[in-house]
C-alpha cells in the first residue's frame, strides 16, 4: 500500500484535516462535582492499544502499512474491539497524536477515525470533559474536536446533543459548554439556549431576530432581561469589537 498513490491517499489528506483540527495536545488534570463545570478527567494511557497503533506502521519507509487494504483494515476493526467503546478510542487517538514521534504517526489517527467511521457521539464523550481544563492547549484540542461532530454538513452548526445537556444540567449549567456554544455560533446558541432557558420566550421570535441583521439583532438582545440574551451580545461584540457602542 504506497504512499500517495494508493487507495489511501485521499485518506492521508482527511488525517491531516485531523492534525489541523487537534493541534498541540496538552493533557487535562482529572477533576469533578465543581459547580457549573462538566465532569472531566484525565487521558490515561492504554499501553496495549498505544503499543497496537505504533505496530500498525511499517517500518518500510515506502509504505505506510503492511499487507492490503483490506487487511488494514480488519487491524483497524481489532483496534476498535480492544478500546471497547469508540469515546475511548477517540481518547486513545488524541493521545498517541499528542506523543507521535513522526508524520506517519501523527497521520494516523486521522486515517482510523476516517476508515472506521467513528460517530459524532464519540467526539462529544470525548471532547466535552476537556473544555473544562486550566490549559488553553487542551481547551482548544476540545473545541476542535467538538466543532468535528456538530458540523452540519448542510450549512451552519447542529446544537441538540447541547440541548440535551443543558437540560440535563439546568439547574446548574454548564459554563465551559455555553461558552463554547457562544463562540462557535451565537445565532445557533442563543436559539438553542432559550428554548431550555426562555420557555416563556416564542422560539420563532428568538431566531428570527438572531437571523436578522447584526445591528437590529444587537438591539433586540441587549434589550432583553434575560443573561442568555445578554450572552449573545457579549460575543457578538467580542468576536466583532467595532458593533460596540454606548
Amino acid at each position: 500500500m504506497k504512499r500517495e498513490t494508493d487507495n489511501y491517499s485521499g485518506v492521508m489528506m482527511v488525517s491531516l484535516i485531523f492534525i489541523l483540527a487537534i493541534g498541540p495536545v496538552v493533557l487535562a488534570q482529572s477533576s469533578a462535582g465543581q459547580s457549573g463545570r462538566l465532569e472531566r478527567r484525565a487521558i490515561e494511557p492504554n499501553n496495549e492499544i498505544q503499543c497496537y497503533l505504533k505496530a500498525l506502521i511499517s517500518t518500510n519507509k515506502q509504505v505506510m502499512f503492511e499487507g492490503t487494504e483490506e487487511s488494514v483494515l480488519e487491524r483497524f476493526r481489532q483496534l476498535r474491539k480492544m478500546a471497547g467503546q469508540d469515546k475511548d478510542l477517540v481518547s486513545q487517538l488524541m493521545y498517541f497524536h499528542a506523543h507521535a514521534n513522526d508524520m506517519e504517526e501523527a497521520m494516523l489517527p486521522g486515517v482510523i477515525l476516517e476508515q472506521l467511521g467513528i460517530p459524532n457521539s464519540a467526539f462529544f464523550e470525548a471532547c466535552l470533559p476537556m473544555l473544562d481544563s486550566e490549559d488553553e492547549s487542551t481547551r482548544k484540542m476540545g473545541e476542535k474536536g467538538l466543532s468535528r461532530a456538530d458540523h452540519n454538513p448542510n450549512g451552519g452548526v447542529d446544537f441538540n446533543h447541547y440541548e440535551t445537556i443543558l437540560r440535563e444540567k439546568k439547574q446548574n449549567p454548564p459554563q465551559s459548554l455555553l461558552r463554547y456554544m457562544y463562540g462557535r455560533n451565537p445565532a445557533a446558541a442563543v436559539v438553542t439556549v432559550a428554548r431550555v432557558y426562555g420557555q416563556d420566550v416564542p422560539e420563532p421570535e428568538v431566531a428570527a431576530k438572531a437571523r436578522g441583521g447584526v445591528k437590529e439583532s444587537l438591539d433586540y438582545f441587549a434589550g432583553r432581561p434575560e443573561w442568555w440574551a445578554h450572552l449573545y451580545v457579549a460575543a457578538m461584540i467580542e468576536q466583532a469589537p467595532h458593533l460596540q457602542t454606548p
